[in-house]
């Protein structure tokens, strides 16, 4: 388990914060979506719960992605089966990116799309708002002192 997600559950835990952690391990194994002129209605099951989209009013995307395992079945007679296949596939990332786009306006610490954070960014984003950073090297030579 990342221990830094772990250290914040328990900040959440403790002021008594009502939250829900997705694993990149969980795995998403069915979806209900319904759009009307009113509303839109997503309801996912991830690991035997039912989460309802809408009441979620805040995200952190810790890096990893939602493993999604929408159910179907393909009949192994069936010929043209990998193109059966493929599009399923297209159909399922259709599906995972309107899922996305549904949770992204809330308020939200990172970003499905740019999960793969770049700790040289994240501190110089840091130090431009005005927060301390701990003293950072990057070096190629085992010495700094070779350039």
């Amino acid at each position: 388990m990342d221990q830094s997600t772990s250290d914040v559950i328990d900040w959440l835990l403790f002021y008594q914060k009502d939250f829900i952690r997705i694993n990149e391990t969980d795995e998403i194994r069915g979806c209900n979506v319904n759009v009307d002129n009113k509303n839109v209605s997503v309801i996912l099951n991830i690991n035997g719960k039912e989460v309802n989209l809408s009441e979620i009013d805040s995200i952190w995307f810790r890096r990893g992605h939602l493993n999604h395992s929408f159910p179907f079945s393909i009949n192994s007679d069936i010929c043209f089966l990998s193109d059966i296949a493929n599009y399923l596939n297209r159909e399922s990332v259709s599906l995972l990116d309107f899922i996305i786009s549904i949770i992204s306006p809330t308020k939200r610490l990172g970003d499905y799309y740019h999960r793969n954070s770049n700790k040289l960014l994240s501190l110089n984003t840091a130090k431009k708002v005005g927060l301390d950073i701990p003293p950072t090297h990057v070096g190629t030579c085992k010495s700094e002192n070779n350039m």
